[in-house]
């Protein structure tokens, strides 16, 4: 994947972490913080591209291109 696919699953950890952080429990807080390790976020994220692949390439997940002109400003 490139450079900003990766940047997007980095940041989609994050806000895992910050959700994950809110809720209460030992357990949720542990997985919480540990996703705010950038070494935790770059092992998992082969992982995670591995698997959205298949999801896209199955058709489970949707990605839509939408173009807009300047008209629609």
């Amino acid at each position: 994947m490139d450079a900003p696919g990766i940047a997007l699953i980095s940041s989609l950890f994050i806000l895992l972490a910050g959700f994950l952080l809110i809720l209460p429990g030992f357990m949720t807080d542990l997985v919480g913080f540990l996703l705010l390790i950038p070494a935790v976020r770059r092992f998992l994220t082969p992982f995670v591209t591995k698997w959205l692949y298949k999801k896209l390439k199955n058709g489970q997940i949707f990605a839509i291109n939408v173009k807009s002109s300047k008209k629609d400003y």
